[in-house]
């Protein structure tokens, strides 16, 4: 045994294994942990190679997974869910939020209340974002209307701006994005509804993979698990 571990300790380092994982959106605070976990080593300590790649949306993210274009991705847990829904071959192997941080931001002046005082408004969401897929079922909630609500399409880096101009009422885009919107609107002046405390008390981000992965290296997605926890 010592004289293995003598060979194994003489030997070159392997070859890492290398992973892609596709975030949900631009870089974000939501995903600080990762950069973190990279800094330290944690990937490489597990024999990985990560990349991470931007995304355009959960729903974005869901497709690519399903698609094969990335190993692991980040999304909202009920847009995962649709996509299960309606035939992608997905599954979630971890949760990220156990509160999800979807929520609305707007000027205080908007004197938006409750959900109700969204009737007649106009709120700006980028086209792949998850509010989108929980729009309806956050609305059927609160006895609203979804297409009583207009839905202005809008890119991710562009939310707080659209606002800003007040061409909008307000925003969905997740809480962990406060300090963002404090920085553009000016402390003291950002609004926002917590959906989660209105009714729809469900999981935020998820870790989910392709089927096929898990069946063909189920313990490459154990290691990414790992270092990233």
């Amino acid at each position: 045994a010592v004289a293995g571990a003598a060979l194994l300790a003489a030997a070159p380092a392997g070859a890492q294994d290398k992973i892609q994982l596709q975030l949900n959106w631009f870089h974000l605070a939501d995903h600080s942990p990762i950069y973190l976990a990279l800094k330290k080593g944690y990937y490489k300590e597990e024999g990985l190679e990560l990349t991470v790649l931007r995304g355009s949306g959960s729903a974005d993210s869901a497709k690519k997974i399903d698609l094969g274009q990335s190993d692991i991705g980040i999304s909202d847990a009920p847009t995962v869910m649709t996509a299960i829904s309606k035939g992608a071959n997905l599954k979630m192997v971890a949760v990220v939020y156990d509160k999800a941080g979807n929520n609305l931001f707007f000027r205080k002046s908007a004197n938006i209340k409750s959900p109700k005082d969204l009737i007649g408004k106009k709120i700006a969401v980028p086209p792949a974002d998850s509010h989108r897929v929980l729009w309806p079922a956050f609305a059927a909630l609160h006895g609203i209307d979804p297409n009583g609500v207009t839905l202005v399409n809008v890119k991710p880096e562009g939310k707080q701006a659209i606002v800003a101009a007040n061409e909008v009422d307000g925003s969905f885009d997740l809480y962990t994005s406060y300090a963002i919107w404090e920085k553009v609107l000016g402390k003291g002046d950002v609004g926002n509804l917590l959906w989660a405390d209105f009714g729809l008390p469900i999981y935020g981000h998820t870790y989910f993979v392709n089927n096929d992965t898990i069946k063909k290296n189920p313990k490459l997605i154990e290691r990414f698990l790992r270092a990233t926890h």
